[in-house]
């Protein structure tokens, strides 16, 4: 159950921009609210007229930042008030909302997968968001919560059994090498083109390469899965995290393919299909790919508990 105080942390801890939501049927009317304005806009065939852009536009992101934060603290207040997770002999239920409340519920064995993700403004409260994909599109998605919260909620969710605290396994730094690649082509045909149109100014997108290399060179030194007892578990981040666990019994197909880049490396991407979505792990060797495999489908042979 999150009280009032939780609520509130959960709207100042989740993207502002959602609230402005709220505000679409305005933008239709954009022409007709343009002469409620204190000011009149200058136009840019005036002379000096684009310098109102040096203190407008800050004012205007200043302005709409507010006017989100706001907006999206009236939509979380509407949408998760009083929000509660029970767990009955009938499965999990969600029940939530200010003015109309919405009941979400789902048999336990229907959860397939169990996504965990902590951001950057949750980590100042501790707090996390607990995402459990099912069969269909009756998803279930608990924001605000504790450390022990999240632990019984996944302990619930994988039908008791204890996700691995410690994943061991690592992704090849060759991840870095391909999406750096990439990267650098994509950007060097964009600023040939602008260098033409812009002259020296059409070099700027190469000023994504290193930050390309930066962030993908942190994921893949933070990025560990593993398969411990009878779950298989990912963990992701970059400033963000998220943890990805699904019950190795639920799994319905394993998929191990090999693109040109990993095959000359002798890597290979796999990845575990279930009723309510896809776990994948690329760029590890080839041999452990066709072990996961073999390790997920021969535990889903032997497995007599029911898998939904």
């Amino acid at each position: 159950h999150h009280n009032p105080r939780r609520v509130m942390q959960i709207a100042l801890t989740q993207t502002p921009f959602a609230g402005l939501v709220i505000l679409a049927p305005l933008f239709a009317l954009g022409d007709e609210l343009r002469r409620f304005l204190p000011f009149d806009l200058p136009r840019f065939d005036e002379p000096q007229g684009a310098r109102w852009l040096v203190w407008f536009v800050p004012l205007a992101l200043a302005v709409g930042l507010a006017t989100s934060l706001v907006l999206n603290l009236v939509r979380v207040l509407l949408t998760d008030w009083n929000l509660m997770v029970r767990s009955t002999a009938a499965g999990l239920r969600r029940d939530a909302g200010l003015l109309s409340t919405t009941s979400v519920a789902t048999p336990v064995p229907r959860i397939q997968i169990v996504r965990i993700r902590q951001g950057v403004l949750e980590r100042l409260w501790k707090l996390h968001t607990v995402h459990l994909e099912t069969i269909g599109r009756t998803n279930i998605s608990v924001p605000g919560c504790s450390a022990e919260q999240v632990k019984s909620l996944s302990h619930v969710a994988l039908a008791g059994s204890v996700p691995g605290e410690h994943l061991a396994e690592r992704v090849s730094p060759a991840e870095v090498v391909l999406r750096t690649r990439n990267t650098l082509i994509l950007t060097a045909l964009a600023a040939g083109v602008l260098w033409w149109l812009m002259s020296w100014w059409g070099f700027t997108p190469l000023l994504l390469v290193p930050y390309v290399w930066a962030r993908t060179r942190r994921q893949v030194r933070l990025r560990r899965w593993a398969i411990e007892t009878d779950t298989f578990g990912q963990f992701r981040a970059f400033v963000a995290w998220q943890r990805e666990e699904v019950l190795v019994r639920k799994v319905n197909g394993v998929t191990v393919a090999q693109r040109l880049f990993e095959r000359r490396r002798g890597l290979a991407t796999v990845v575990l299909s279930t009723a309510g979505g896809d776990i994948s792990v690329g760029m590890i060797p080839l041999e452990q790919a066709e072990w996961v495999r073999d390790t997920v489908l021969r535990s889903v042979e032997t497995d007599r508990r029911a898998w939904m």
